[in-house]
């Protein structure tokens, strides 16, 4: 099978600071474009025009909260709208937290 895969995202971030705590909001979106189709090698099959389109498309957003400590605390999430060639599959919600500490 040939595989093909696209990823794209894109964020705008906007800053707020104060003694305590820095933060960081961006908003953006992703795009994800998956293609499949069958090849066929040493047959005498001819080959086959199926082919597998999946496409994603997520409004994305980002906080993130800087410590006088060193520690940032970050959540990353997105909402994905999954579609075929004909109609949407499934909507997905997505969600990151990570934080990192200065020891």
């Amino acid at each position: 099978q040939m595989l093909c895969l696209v990823h794209s995202s894109l964020l705008s971030y906007r800053e707020f600071s104060s003694d305590a705590v820095q933060a960081r909001v961006g908003i953006g979106g992703r795009i994800y474009v998956l293609t499949q189709e069958p090849i066929v090698l040493l047959s005498n099959r001819p080959p086959s025009s199926t082919e597998f389109v999946n496409r994603a498309y997520a409004p994305e957003a980002l906080m993130e909260f800087s410590f006088p400590t060193g520690t940032v605390v970050r959540v990353h999430g997105w909402y994905e709208f999954q579609f075929d060639k004909i109609s949407l599959l499934r909507g997905v919600p997505n969600i990151l937290l990570s934080a990192m500490l200065s020891l």
